[in-house]
């Protein structure tokens, strides 16, 4: 429900800010709201008969095991999650995340 209630907001008012105060959330919580999906929701409307998507098969084990789902394509060799190491601009002057930035830059060169 408050799903929704931020689509309408975001809707009435014309944008993410707008909408931001009329609920009481930050603009950028009103964006991952609208924006990111919510999986378990896809999967419940995948296994209603609302139509198909591309989802993690940990999600699905589930419902492909009871028939809920029927699994369209099994590759061979299924396609990885691409992952990026991201920072904000200006975060580089933080010793702490220097540290583990480089950590993480480090060991992914074994990923």
């Amino acid at each position: 429900m408050n799903l929704l209630r931020t689509f309408l907001a975001v809707y009435r008012s014309g944008s993410f800010t707008a909408a931001a105060p009329l609920l009481g959330l930050s603009q950028p919580t009103v964006t991952a709201q609208i924006r990111t999906p919510n999986l378990h929701a896809v999967v419940a409307a995948g296994a209603a008969g609302a139509g198909y998507s591309v989802l993690p098969q940990s999600l699905c084990e589930e419902h492909l095991a009871a028939g809920r789902l029927a699994l369209l394509h099994d590759p061979q060799e299924p396609p990885l999650n691409t992952l990026f190491l991201v920072q904000r601009p200006g975060a580089g002057a933080n010793p702490d995340v220097i540290r583990v930035r480089d950590r993480l830059r480090s060991a992914a060169r074994a990923w």
